[in-house]
């Protein structure tokens, strides 16, 4: 959610503190996109069928005056209505008494079962007996915006099984537009048409999950049920981007949404890691993840039949992790000059990993813990001789010698060092070593020397105060993870909300580095400081969604 100029440029700054507020939190709440696993119908799962009950979900009410519509192929019959809170738009271009809308609806769940059936080789989601009017699955379309969902796959029946792995009958539900909520605020990071394709990929495959393979009635592993929905989006649909929205956590927050968390309440981060599944395509085509949900399908708890689907590709998770380890780090500005078969095919508009940041003077040293298949990144700053620092990155993940065998994960011991003395893990010709410690536990780790890359963002304003006539530059400081060459926009109010400036400036390193002596400083310049009159200014600068703001002395 980006704050306009034009919306704040007289107003007190109170408000305008409390605009970049709400910036700051809105993505939080953006977290679970789907809401199949957090539906009360999903929660009062694992109790209705411990009781051997056969109904699991009540069909929803699509009122007033329901009207349902069949899909050209037969597959699915949409309901849907004109009135009322759940309304579509009534807009019928074409004249055939179907509004458009549906029209698409029809249209794009038609296509999705067509490549995830015919093309791809999965089987259909099982009948429900005429549950809904007729053997067709059933979709409903109704206003999902306050649950804050694109789309919802909910059980029903129980079907036959011939293990304890419980498999179900289902029923989707999605928006009727995809746009504004009632107050005009966004709900959705993708509108209109474009969230009706990806979330028709999206829940179908879940009504395949649920119908063919099942779900463990513990409720383990159900992360990778979402991780393989969002990668059925833009394996469909790869011009619709909205699945960056939630893999930008695994970079900005790589402990938090660390790769293979088994509890019922890890499932946020099965949205971001979609990721995997394309690495995994690369890698196998998609021979090893239906492998995997026949596993699942037998009985197998999903990551470790992740595990077993590998291992008939001679092949393992761990084996494959240090590849994806160096595709993990390739990505921003990280991506460019890299091959398109060794990096994602959205590599350039993926964050760069967030790093630990801190310089080699003389040595380094971290000590931590980490998970497997948790992925940490250093970046160190190594001083020289020259104006403009060297600086290098260490990326470090370690595995598991028998890859989620047990539910539980314990953390395992790192240390990271830098520093002049001989060891065995030269940097380059800079005169340092480095060197990674995992007390015995296998690991992938690799080091990149960067010639004079700047790596930490300035953080304050200088020279504050500003002395009129000394020089006509002020240095700005800008939000994290931003990288040299990309444009911050920089806007500068008085203190009664009056607009100075605002423009796009270049993100560049300050040779003299006066803010962060020791490290190379990202800033962006403003030149026209001298054309400034005496007294106390609010700035505000925005990069990618992410706003700093903050106050400045002219005299």
């Amino acid at each position: 959610m980006k704050t306009s100029t034009s919306s704040i440029k007289y107003h007190c700054i109170g408000v305008l503190i409390s605009i970049i507020m709400c910036s700051c939190t809105y993505s939080n709440a953006q977290e679970h996109k789907c809401g199949t696993f957090e539906s009360a119908s999903y929660k009062d799962f694992q109790a209705i069928w411990a009781k051997g009950e056969s109904i699991l979900a009540s069909r929803p009410v699509i009122s007033p005056e329901e009207n349902t519509i069949v899909s050209p192929s037969g597959k699915f019959l949409i309901h849907y209505t004109k009135y009322g809170n759940d309304r579509v738009d009534s807009t019928d271009k074409n004249h055939n008494s179907i509004p458009d809308y549906i029209d698409s609806v029809c249209y794009y769940f038609d296509e999705v079962y067509s490549y995830e059936v015919n093309t791809l080789g999965y089987p259909a989601p099982p009948s429900d007996q005429n549950g809904g009017g007729s053997e067709a699955y059933d979709i409903y379309v109704r206003n999902m915006k306050e649950m804050g969902y694109y789309g919802l796959t909910e059980q029903e029946t129980r079907v036959a099984s011939t293990n304890s792995q419980p498999k179900a009958t289902s029923f989707i539900s999605i928006d009727n537009n995809y746009g504004l909520g009632a107050n005009g605020n966004k709900i959705y990071n993708t509108s209109g048409i474009d969230a009706l394709k990806i979330t028709a990929a999206h829940e179908f495959h879940h009504a395949i999950q649920f119908g063919c393979y099942g779900v463990n009635d513990k409720g383990f592993d159900l992360a990778i049920y979402e991780m393989y929905s969002t990668w059925m989006e833009y394996l469909q649909y790869p011009a619709v981007k909205d699945y960056i929205y939630y893999a930008k956590s695994l970079f900005t927050n790589p402990q938090e949404y660390r790769f293979g968390r088994r509890g019922s309440s890890d499932i946020y981060t099965g949205y971001g890691w979609g990721i995997f599944f394309e690495f995994l395509h690369h890698k196998f085509g998609i021979s090893a993840s239906k492998e995997m949900w026949d596993n699942i399908g037998k009985g197998d708890l999903p990551f470790r039949a992740l595990e077993l689907s590998l291992n008939t590709k001679s092949s393992s998770l761990n084996d494959i992790w240090c590849e994806l380890s160096q595709w993990m780090y390739h990505t921003g500005s990280k991506s460019y000059g890299i091959s398109d078969a060794n990096k994602f095919m959205d590599a350039e508009d993926l964050p760069e990993m967030k790093a630990i940041t801190d310089s080699a003077n003389p040595s380094l040293l971290f000590s931590q813990s980490i998970y497997p298949y948790e992925f940490r990144l250093f970046t160190c700053v190594l001083p020289n001789n020259q104006t403009i620092a060297d600086t290098a990155d260490f990326m470090c993940s370690i595995v598991s010698p028998n890859p989620f065998y047990n539910l539980s994960t314990n953390q395992n011991s790192l240390v990271f060092s830098v520093s002049k003395q001989i060891t065995q893990n030269p940097i380059s010709s800079t005169g340092y070593y480095w060197n990674f410690d995992t007390k015995g536990m296998q690991n992938c780790s690799n080091a990149v020397l960067s010639k004079g890359i700047a790596v930490k963002p300035n953080q304050v304003v200088y020279p504050n105060p500003y002395i009129l006539h000394q020089t006509q530059e002020l240095m700005f400081p800008l939000p994290a993870m931003v990288n040299e060459g990309e444009m911050a926009l920089l806007t500068i109010y008085t203190t009664t909300g009056k607009l100075i400036y605002s423009d796009n400036l270049l993100i560049e390193i300050d040779p003299k580095n006066k803010a962060n002596p020791g490290y190379n400083t990202l800033v962006i310049k403003y030149l026209q400081a001298d054309t400034l009159e005496r007294g106390v200014y609010i700035f505000t600068v925005e990069h990618k969604g992410k706003t700093i703001h903050g106050k400045f002395l002219v005299k």
